[in-house]
């Protein structure tokens, strides 16, 4: 009788265990704390264990990062998708159904690339995102609109505003987890594939130089876009009365890719250029007046 006891007790001890290790919907988990700073230390004996934080509803898993040139190990948030843990700005492939969302076209991506997506909920556009060592990428351009704030592609230089995605003033239009890119930010990107003409990152079947060759095998699908420019009243009289030229408001140079990076100053806005004559890329600066450039967001690290 005294064993029988013993071994209900354990039984029920074990359910209990159970039961405090488990997320909102059943989800199983390895750690389950009130707040984060009651989580222990993420060390590359916990790698892969996955914690639920009950103060902020936030699910973590433990992950390494490189900083500088270590190797660190954090808790890296994470969402849950139908009882699944996935980085935060990811999902698998599939995750939303283009009947019912906003599917940004894929004719430009890499077929055999396997790709994640993202749902950007303020206009139900979804987007596929593509990890590039440990970068988080979307594979697309931005193509949300945003009013009398950007030039759609629709009235710009292509017709296709899903393909190059919107032209933007500089600014941070990225949703939110996500955000322009640094200079840092694409110099990894580039060193990570060893090709600095960028062909490797080049979409296949768009007008870059060389086309045949590009393989596109990261999936990064970069496509041919502008470099857009507004002119006032004032410049258009001047070019009809200087030149006699017959001219829109708007202007391109074109060539290969214009991109937004982050800000300089409060002025100044850095942008890439990716040529397609030259085979490289550049930095510059250009003013926040009047100017715009296709983005490409970047997921923000959520540790």
């Amino acid at each position: 009788m005294l064993t029988l006891l013993a071994v209900l007790s354990f039984s029920l001890s074990a359910c209990g265990d159970d039961s405090s290790l488990s997320g909102p919907g059943g989800t199983s988990v390895d750690h389950r704390v009130a707040a984060i700073d009651s989580l222990e230390d993420c060390t590359q004996e916990l790698e892969n264990e996955r914690a639920y934080i009950e103060e902020d509803s936030t699910w973590r898993v433990c992950l390494s990062y490189k900083a500088d040139t270590l190797i660190k190990w954090t808790w890296k948030r994470h969402v849950n998708i139908n009882g699944e843990l996935y980085p935060v700005g990811y999902a698998p492939a599939g995750t939303y159904d283009c009947n019912i969302y906003n599917c940004v076209t894929t004719e430009y991506l890499n077929p055999n690339v396997t790709y994640g997506e993202y749902l950007d909920t303020r206009d139900n556009k979804v987007y596929k995102t593509v990890y590039i060592g440990d970068q988080l990428w979307m594979a697309q351009n931005l193509a949300y609109t945003m009013g009398n704030d950007s030039l759609t592609g629709a009235n710009s230089y292509d017709s296709d505003s899903t393909k190059k995605g919107y032209y933007y003033q500089a600014s941070y239009n990225c949703p939110a987890g996500w955000t322009n890119p640094t200079r840092d930010d694409f110099t990894e990107l580039v060193q990570f594939t060893g090709d600095t003409t960028l062909n490797v990152l080049k979409t296949a079947n768009d007008g870059w130089n060389h086309s045949e060759n590009l393989t596109n095998p990261y999936g990064f699908s970069l496509v041919e876009t502008c470099d857009m420019t507004y002119l006032t009243d004032a410049q258009v009289e001047e070019f009809r009365r200087d030149w006699g030229l017959s001219t829109s408001q708007w202007t391109a140079t074109c060539g290969g890719t214009y991109l937004w990076l982050e800000s300089h100053n409060s002025y100044y806005w850095w942008y890439v250029e990716v040529s397609n004559r030259d085979l490289n890329y550049e930095y510059y600066t250009d003013v926040n007046k009047k100017k715009y450039k296709t983005l490409r967001c970047i997921a923000l690290n959520y540790y």
